[in-house]
């Protein structure tokens, strides 16, 4: 399991461009495991301290871009989102690391897994009507 914390901060949409409703962001999202497949731990000498989950703050995300509205029922939206993985000082004292290097084979279980993506997306919408509510005189 995963818990998520996110951030996200945008300006009013007003704020560069009225009639494109042209707005900057930026998104930041911190990941938790909670559980998971034990993973083989060493201390520093690379005697193995045990079988552990790595559980704990192990990623995190930032994504920043720019999104707009070229019609009434389009949005578009060009970003870009960088991953770091990591261990902690908690996890590295606790035995739940990611990313551990067996000292006997050489071989790292559950490399860090870091990224840059670029991207564009669009969005349609649907109109819909709204049913309007007549006066009546009485």
């Amino acid at each position: 399991a995963r818990v998520i914390y996110g951030f996200y901060l945008r300006p009013s949409s007003n704020l560069i461009s009225r009639k494109m409703k042209l707005t900057p962001f930026i998104s930041t999202q911190l990941f938790q495991n909670i559980g998971g497949e034990p993973i083989s731990q060493y201390d520093r000498e690379g005697n193995k301290t045990g079988r552990f989950a790595p559980e704990g703050l192990h990623r995190g995300r930032v994504r920043t871009g720019i999104y707009f509205k070229p019609a009434k029922y389009m949005k578009v939206t060009v970003f870009g989102m960088f991953q770091k993985e990591f261990n902690t000082i908690w996890s590295e004292k606790n035995n739940r690391n990611i990313n551990v290097k067996s000292p006997k084979s050489g071989k790292t279980y559950r490399r860090f897994n870091d990224y840059f993506v670029a991207g564009l997306s669009a969005k349609f919408y649907v109109p819909h009507h709204k049913k309007s509510k007549k006066s009546s005189n009485k």
